[in-house]
């Protein structure tokens, strides 16, 4: 049976020039307000086959992480899907949320030096959408946000390793204006990654996300691109605060057409057909 379901959705995929709908597949609809889940997925690069589950690495986790397949193209090669403390939801924007604070040892900055070095990508889906980093000069999208970068700056001269420790989450959703209370439905998934070596009051007894408040980014005060203040991963020990912004855009694209931007993506990405059904096939 199985065979006969791939056989038909490659058929379906590959037809499609422009868009892309299984029969029998049917689009979530959120409410304003309704919780929207983040999952995390794996860390994976083009120039290596090796590939790590998202909390091989050492992110935030959530209170209680549950790993599953949640799809027929996950069961078949061996992916799952995790939980992630990103919280989301329907229409409600954020700014400069703290999502956790670590102190990362020398065996984790090591770890993050050589996944920079190698080029590793993080991958999360939303509402079954592979997450995306845009570049509007190119006119692509690639899949995956990079674990940081190398670079030197006006303080650096030399060539340094930066984390990516705080992301913007830009989902894009359809609603029919015509029909506002059915809800709507979501189209498209990318982050803008933000590298930024968060300051706070020393002062403060203990560090509490929920009270904390960050000189670098908060609510009144935007993540803003300063390499001057960038997260560097270099010393034996090394304080990080991890962060995020949601923020939600109304889009034209209906939900039978939120696949095309993935089939323009980066040219240097290795996407295969079979990549996409892992995230369309719904048992």
């Amino acid at each position: 049976m199985i065979p006969i379901l791939l056989i038909a959705a490659v058929k379906v995929v590959c037809g499609a020039q422009s868009s892309f709908y299984l029969p029998g597949v049917t689009p979530n609809v959120f409410q304003q307000g309704e919780s929207v889940s983040l999952k995390a997925n794996k860390v994976t690069s083009t120039r290596t086959p090796l590939q790590y589950d998202y909390y091989d690495l050492p992110f935030c986790k959530p209170k209680r992480s549950k790993s599953k397949a949640e799809n027929l193209g996950e069961r078949l090669s061996g992916d799952s899907v995790t939980n992630s403390p990103y919280e989301l939801r329907m229409m409600a924007d954020e700014a400069c949320i703290v999502l956790c604070r670590k102190v990362h040892k020398k065996n984790e900055i090591t770890m993050f030096k050589e996944m920079i070095d190698q080029e590793y990508r993080v991958h999360w889906l939303l509402d079954n959408l592979p997450v995306a980093v845009r570049n509007d000069e190119l006119g692509y999208v690639s899949r995956g946000y990079p674990v940081g970068f190398v670079a030197a700056t006006p303080k650096k001269k030399k060539p340094q390793h930066y984390l990516f420790n705080h992301v913007r989450i830009v989902v894009r959703y359809f609603q029919n204006p015509d029909e506002l209370e059915a809800g709507a439905k979501i189209v498209g998934f990318e982050v803008v990654p933000f590298s930024i070596k968060h300051e706070y009051d020393s002062k403060q007894a203990n560090f509490a996300k929920e009270t904390t408040v960050l000189n670098t980014c908060n609510q009144f005060n935007p993540a803003q691109f300063n390499p001057d203040k960038f997260q560097p991963v270099e010393t034996s020990e090394e304080e990080i605060v991890y962060t995020y912004d949601v923020k939600w855009e109304r889009s034209d694209v209906p939900w039978s057409h939120r696949w095309d931007v993935y089939m323009r993506g980066n040219p240097d990405d290795e996407i295969h057909i079979f990549a996409i059904l892992n995230s369309i096939m719904i048992v």
